[in-house]
């Protein structure tokens, strides 16, 4: 029997929802003046990043990885910016500490399936289908 590749669009629009509302989250807790990012607010952020990751690996196995690094492309870009705000700026610990923590599980990820398509691209460039 032939399993599909193809997962139900549901479980890619969950990635792409967890993830903005991650981003979301951790904008509205530090967005304060002083920045003052709680340890409780910063366990929720990061067992959120935990979930994700987990269903983003489940995604990576199962998946189809050209749909897997079209979903990355964006929330990827988001947490980059945020990055670079949060170095440039010297905001909360806590908010830095999110912020690389979500980007080094998207970049590792998305590495991870592009190293997929390479390797299926190698192994047979004719007989692959999105």
């Amino acid at each position: 029997m032939k399993t599909s590749r193809n997962l139900p669009i549901v479980h890619y629009f969950l990635i792409f929802i967890l993830s903005c509302w991650n981003f979301v989250y951790t904008m509205a807790i530090s967005s304060d003046i002083p920045v003052n990012v709680s340890f409780e607010e910063f366990l929720i952020a990061e067992l959120t990043i935990a979930i994700l990751s987990l269903f983003m690996i489940y995604l990576t196995i199962k998946g189809n990885p050209w749909i897997n690094i079209l979903v990355l492309i964006i929330p990827n870009s988001i947490w980059i910016f945020n990055l670079t705000n949060d170095l440039k700026y010297n905001t909360h610990p806590y908010d830095t500490i999110i912020s690389i923590t979500m980007i080094s599980v998207l970049s590792t990820i998305f590495l991870w399936n592009t190293l997929k398509v390479i390797l299926i691209l190698r192994s047979n460039p004719l007989k692959f289908k999105i």
